[in-house]
């Protein structure tokens, strides 16, 4: 304590040559910078330990908590005993000092090994905003884990011996190792993981730690990474290698690969499904109770119900507490094996306390060890070596003593001692500092990077403090990303409870996180992520609503993956959920709340887009209406951007589309849905065999499951407590809608066509293929009740009435059966055929495929063919058949609203919503409609087509001011030369001209028998030409009814164009005589042909000319396009034309082309997706483009030719630069 005198120097000196001449010793660090700079005091035993006297003179000599040695010689006796006894000495410029030991530790490895020439940096971190990017652990990241948990391991052979039973065990369900905070369930796992690793028990070995890494608590990202090693695993089976342990690997997506986890979700279990049978995995997954809540991971929707053979799965998770429970409890009902950890015995902890001080050469001796083992709550591992870390920073064994008296008993012990471990904390620096850094940690949902928590430290951090206190906490961090997090929820617990247990602390540290996270702009990770929550936690509304309301953030968010999570931004303030209208409603027309509900509800119908293209993100919000608050700012700033390429709809509607939501689902035909009885879930049914439970606030996908036998679902319902779901195909399948879980598979080997539930949920009535009539089975055994026979090919439709007295069936030769329910007795049975009513002649109809009962009972609406019928009951007998509706398709589903007064249809293109008598037509999908479905309140609904569903506002539809016209396929349509008319076709036959701008046509031509397949305006734009299916070619003019009309000999022509001068016209299409000679040149004047076109071996699928006339290009499905020379036809050369070039190059069939307009340039579309730029003149594509998901169905240059658009099969638009081949704009 006291200066240095001359003797001490010397000794110093010769010291210090000493060291410098023993031989093999490394090179001395020389010029040591950290100096004396006196001694700390422990503020808290001074507390206990001196009177208020002494602790008064002791405070005005060390005002800081830090005495000098000027300071500590002025002193009484008794408190410089005090001081060398209980005082901590400090010594200075140790920053300085470690920055040197770097250094000369980074050249003796230079020495060593002249290979190395810089630090390594790993490949798969960047640093972006802040933050860490990396979808994969850092290597050597779950070995530090390991080894960091099992470092001090001690006993737990029971339990290790439990999990070595389970890994030989036939059992096909997961382990769950469960316990009480801080009982040692990451040590035990790693230590299994280590044993497996040297015993080769588990050959193949996948461990996941959440929390140990960048994105690990994310659910997308977990299943990414662990499918991504599967694969590889999968691969080194297959290629015989040798076995190893394997750990999680690195996985960066691919570009465009869609961002929803319910596409890992189903990866992650096909992958297991396809695990060899003969090779043991073992897949362990630690903390599942830290998975972030995003994506419903807490359901664990995502877990297999059963395990393939050859895969052992081991689980932990806390048990106990709010945050746990969903994970814990969810766990515990499913079918799996409980491994619950035990309390630590004396012989183990006596181990660990021997264990852990010695690792800085200190040892307890026996009073202090049995000190430690009569306090019982050593008995929890995290506890105890809580407490022994702390006792390693004790100079004297009087002060290790007196420090385990002064530890915590009893309930919440480590919460307790946390507490004391902060205090300490704030000795060492400061209170300000741990303050202001463990409010920080406290108040954040997924950590902040240690730089962000040193800012707000403001000056309290003098350049190192912020990073001593983390490091004094490592142990008891996680890092996510390179965001410090609290790894044990009992030091969050702590400080809590020590900082923010007022209402106020907890806002100002909220609102000073807000502020920080502010400043540094939307290009910065943690602010996109996390400024909402804090902004809502401060209860700064108005800041959130600035927020929440910009584009730019919006479109931030979603590029950094946080789509869902920027939904619930919404939905915290109220502003994400969709109100659907009343009837008087007009439709999209919001509720007169503020602009922040405009964008709520703005990103809820977008969500399906934005979330994997976040740059359409202004483009989206530019084409809502006009007077909507998220076109006005996209409007506003798309001016000021300039030069900015996007897609401007001009025909954008006045209100917005009655479509509530968008739930994309997998790439197969949905054939069923249905409303759980709540509203806020939808089950749907699709081809592929899989159903999937949806969540009809925020449109995430809940969970999927697949039918047993992998048979089409055709029909799906909910029961009425909503706890179960039912889905048919081969056989009644009947699931856990909480997890998935398969509970019971009925009538195994039958095909079910229909099912329905009875009032009580007590039966359930199926039909199909091969059963004649309907069974009607016990819901809780599966057996059979009632057979009812009717005489039925196969039961396409059953219902039972409101109060469950009476039963419904129908089939599809449109015989209709009624039975009464209590003793089986059939009352009416009749043949419901709209053809046989009319007459006319029946188009291949499909019987009776949906209905429902309505007016309590009374009536009964069947969808029959193309026509909705309704039917007065009486006495359980049908009669009174009236039309509600006549379509001109084939309606697929129907649905009736809970009080009757709405009806709604689906056909192949086109939703139709009857009320009062009064039918309004929408567009529905862009694929065929399948089924459709009322919610139990009748304000949504919910249709069904190829890979998707749309929840409707049916208010909204039944206000709707306008019926579209066209409400039958359209194949073709083309601009006129001013670009203020647009011509389309249709399958009904009839050719519409539209203003472009206007939802309603302005002329309509007569109808023509058949389908019309292709069109074209002439360059002047006074004619127009119609292709007909069957090769019938018409010629007419608009607003005349002069028509000229020819045949050429086609099946169905493709594609029509004029040559730039009018004189002739090209048709395309499938040849009527033999493939190849699809493509003809016609007199546009005269219906006379001037050539065929013969060079391609499959159907013509497109042809376009060249501005200057000369050339023209065809795509075919041969998969190959031509060019051909049209001048040689105007010099009469010969009457078959063959090309001048052939185009060769797509894997797959050529499906679209276009020429550019200076003739230099050819762009041809193929059916595997991908786009090629030609150059005519040699033939030579320098451009091929890839990014569409399904077939092109059409190019076309702009007219300034660097520029060329595509429409794909996948419903979106690129805008391609020819020259750089990069996407400018899409839609």
């Amino acid at each position: 304590m006291a200066a240095e005198n001359r003797d001490s120097a010397k000794k110093l000196a010769r010291l210090k040559q000493a060291i410098r001449e023993t031989p093999n010793l490394a090179p001395p660090m020389e010029n040591y910078p950290c100096r004396y700079g006196g001694v700390r005091v422990n503020r808290r035993l001074a507390m206990q330990k001196l009177n208020s006297d002494q602790r008064q003179r002791l405070s005005i000599a060390a005002p800081s908590g830090r005495i000098s040695p000027e300071g500590f010689s002025l002193l009484d006796a008794e408190l410089k005993c005090f001081i060398a006894a209980r005082g901590t000495v400090e010594l200075t410029a140790l920053d300085a000092f470690g920055e040197q030991v770097g250094q000369d530790l980074w050249e003796g490895i230079c020495r060593e090994f002249p290979e190395v020439r810089q630090p390594p940096v790993h490949e798969n971190f960047r640093e972006a905003g802040g933050v860490a990017v990396g979808l994969g652990n850092p290597p050597g990241e779950i070995d530090r884990f390991v080894e960091s948990r099992t470092q001090v391991f001690v006993g737990r052979e029971k339990l290790l011996s439990a999990m070595t039973d389970y890994l030989a065990g036939p059992d096909r369900v997961p382990l769950v190792v469960h316990g009480p905070p801080g009982s040692g369930k990451s040590a035990l796992l790693s230590r299994f993981f280590t044993m497996m690793e040297k015993s080769g028990a588990a050959p193949f070995t996948v461990y996941h730690v959440i929390g140990a890494g960048p994105g690990s608590g994310n659910l997308h990202q977990m299943l990414d990474r662990i499918c991504s090693q599967l694969s590889t695993l999968i691969t080194r089976v297959g290629m015989g290698a040798g076995t190893a342990s394997e750990t999680t690997v690195s996985h960066t997506p691919e570009p465009g690969e869609e961002k929803r986890p319910q596409t890992a979700v189903i990866r992650f279990k096909a992958l297991l499904e396809t695990w060899p049978d003969d090779k043991n995995i073992l897949l362990m997954i630690d903390a599942l109770d830290q998975l972030e809540p995003a994506f419903r991971a807490r359901d664990l929707h995502w877990l297999p119900a059963r395990l393939p053979r050859g895969l052992k799965l081991i689980l932990s998770c806390i048990e106990g507490g709010k945050k746990a429970d969903d994970v814990s409890k969810t766990l515990l009902r499913r079918k799996c094996i409980p491994l619950s950890m035990t309390p630590l015995t004396d012989s183990e902890r006596l181990e660990m306390i021997r264990a852990l001080p010695s690792i800085s050469a200190k040892a307890l001796d026996t009073e202090q060890i049995q000190l430690l083992l009569g306090n019982l709550s050593t008995q929890n591992p995290l506890y105890l070596q809580t407490a022994l870390e702390e006792l390693r920073g004790f100079g004297s064994f009087e002060q290790i003593s007196d420090r385990i008296r002064s530890f915590p008993q009893g309930e919440d012990a480590t919460v307790a001692l946390y507490g004391q471990v902060i205090e300490r904390l704030e000795e060492d620096f400061g209170t300000g500092l741990v303050r202001a850094v463990l409010k920080a940690l406290g108040c954040a949902r997924f950590g902040l990077p240690e730089k962000a928590l040193k800012d707000l430290a403001g000056g309290h951090d003098k350049g190192w403090e912020t990073a001593a206190v983390l490091r004094q906490l490592r142990w008891h961090l996680t890092l996510r990303g390179n965001a410090q997090d609290f790894f044990h929820r009992e030091l969050r617990t702590a400080v809590m409870h020590r900082y923010l247990s007022r209402r106020d602390a907890v806002v100002q540290t909220h609102a000073a996180v807000a502020r920080y996270l502010s400043g540094r702009g939307y290009g910065y990770a943690h602010t996109v992520s996390e400024l909402p929550y804090h902004l809502f936690k401060a209860g700064d509304y108005q800041g959130l609503s600035v927020v929440l309301c910009d584009l730019d953030f919006i479109t931030a968010k979603c590029a950094a993956g946080c789509a869902d999570d920027l939904l619930a931004d919404y939905q915290r303030v109220g502003a994400g959920r969709s109100l659907p209208g009343g009837a008087g409603q007009a439709p999209g027309r919001f509720c007169p709340e503020s602009r922040l509900r405009e964008f709520g509800e703005f990103v809820r119908r977008e969500l399906h887009i934005i979330r994997a293209q976040p740059d359409l993100v202004f483009q989206q919000a530019a084409n809502w209406p006009d007077t909507s608050s998220p076109c006005r700012a996209a409007t506003a700033r798309l001016k000021l951007r300039g030069g900015v390429t996007w897609m401007r709809r001009l025909n954008k509607p006045i209100y917005l589309d009655p479509c509530l939501l968008n739930l994309s689902g997998p790439a197969s035909q949905v054939g069923a849905c249905a409303f759980s009885p709540g509203g806020r879930r939808v089950v749907s049914g699709a081809k592929d065999g899989t159903a999937t439970l949806w969540d009809t606030v925020n449109g995430g996908d809940i969970l999927t499951v697949e039918t047993p036998s992998g048979w089409p679902v055709k029909a799906c319902l909910f029961s009425d407590d909503g706890r179960r779901f039912f889905t048919a195909a081969d056989g009644l399948s009947i699931w856990n809608a909480d997890t998935g879980e398969l509970i019971d598979w009925f009538e195994r080997g039958r095909v079910i066509y229909t099912l329905g539930l009875s009032p009580d949920n007590l039966q359930v009535a199926v039909g199909g293929s091969g059963i004649d009539g309907v069974r009607v089975l016990d819901v809780m055994s599966g057996t059979l009740i009632r057979e009812l026979k009717g005489t039925f090919s196969a039961v396409t439709c059953c219902l039972y009435s409101p109060d469950g007295s009476v039963l419904f069936a129908g089939d599809d030769q449109y015989y209709a059966c009624i039975w009464r329910l209590f003793n089986g007795k059939k009352i009416h049975r009749w043949l419901a055929d709209p053809w046989e009513m009319t007459g006319d002649v029946r188009p291949g109809g499909q019987g009776i495929h949906s209905g429902a009962f309505t007016d309590q009972g009374r009536t009964l609406t069947l969808a029959v063919d193309n026509r909705l019928e309704r039917y007065g009951i009486s006495c359980g007998k049908a009669g009174g058949r009236e039309i509600i509706l006549t379509c001109e398709d084939h309606i697929r589903g129907c649905g009736v609203s809970p009080d009757g007064s709405r009806v709604a249809s689906v056909s192949n293109t086109h939703l139709t919503m009857t009320e009062k008598g009064r039918p309004v037509t929408v567009q529905g999908h862009g694929s065929p409609m399948t089924a459709c479905a009322f919610s139990p309140d009748g304000l949504r609904l919910v249709t069904a087509a190829y890979g998707e569903l749309k929840i409707w506002d049916t208010g909204a539809l039944a206000a709707a001011d306008r019926v579209r016209e066209n409400r039958a396929a359209v194949n073709d349509c083309a601009f006129s030369p001013d670009g203020r008319r647009l011509l389309t076709v249709s399958d009904d036959g009839r050719a519409r001209i539209w203003d472009v701008g206007k939802a309603a046509p302005e002329n309509i031509f007569p109808a023509i028998q058949g389908k019309l397949t292709a069109c074209a305006w002439s360059p002047d734009g006074k004619r127009v030409t119609l292709a007909q299916s069957g090769g019938r070619i018409h010629t007419l003019k608009p607003g005349s009814l002069e028509r000229l009309g020819f045949h050429l000999p086609f099946v169905y022509p493709a594609s029509i164009v004029y040559s730039p001068c009018g004189r002739l016209l090209l048709v395309a299409g499938r040849g009527m005589v033999k493939d190849g000679d699809g493509l003809a040149v016609v007199s546009a004047g005269r219906p006379v042909p001037v050539a065929s076109l013969n060079g391609h071996k499959g159907t013509v699928t497109d042809v376009d000319v060249s501005g200057d006339g000369r050339y023209c290009v065809s795509a075919s499905e041969d998969g190959t396009a031509a060019i051909w020379d049209l001048n040689a036809l105007r010099r009469g050369q010969s009457s078959i034309c063959r090309p001048v070039n052939t185009l060769s190059g797509h894997k797959d069939r050529v499906s679209a082309c276009a020429i550019s307009p200076d003739g230099t340039l050819a762009a041809t579309g193929s059916a595997d997706g991908s786009l090629k730029i030609w150059k005519i003149a040699t033939g030579d594509f320098p451009l091929h483009l890839e990014g569409h998901g399904g077939m092109i169905a059409g190019v076309t240059f702009l007219p300034c030719g660097t520029h060329v658009a595509s429409l794909g099969y996948d419903r979106v638009w690129r805008l391609w630069d020819t020259e750089t081949g990069g996407v400018t704009a899409s839609y």
